[in-house]
């Protein structure tokens, strides 16, 4: 199967390219990728409470898909809604932080109507 790779950042600029991709897909699968930074603390010399790094990075993932996913539903929402449109229609959202995986299909991927895949 053939897909489109969309970089989403929220800007009006991406959104359009994603509409411009639904609208032009045909029979390929649109694909909605935003890529995201997980904050490191810096360390300090001052004692401080202990960092837990591993709910850092899930939160920022977890913040990250549901940013995406809610520019996926604005921009194609209507595609699901049968506005015209065929509501068969497979828009995935993925989400992977830097540095990019090898394959970017081993990030997490949700499906635009909120169901895991893999």
């Amino acid at each position: 199967m053939k897909r489109i790779l969309v970089g989403v950042d929220g800007s009006d600029t991406s959104k359009q390219a994603l509409r411009w991709a639904v609208d032009n897909a045909g029979e390929a699968e649109v694909v909605a990728l935003h890529v995201y930074d997980v904050p490191l603390p810096i360390p300090d010399a001052a004692p401080g409470h202990p960092v837990n790094f591993a709910e850092i990075v899930t939160e920022t993932h977890e913040g990250a898909v549901r940013f995406v996913t809610s520019i996926v539903d604005e921009v194609v929402g209507d595609q699901r809604s049968g506005a015209g449109r065929s509501a068969s229609k497979d828009i995935r959202s993925k989400c992977c932080s830097r540095p990019l995986p090898t394959r970017i299909c081993s990030c997490s991927v949700r499906t635009a109507r909120g169901a895991p895949s893999f």
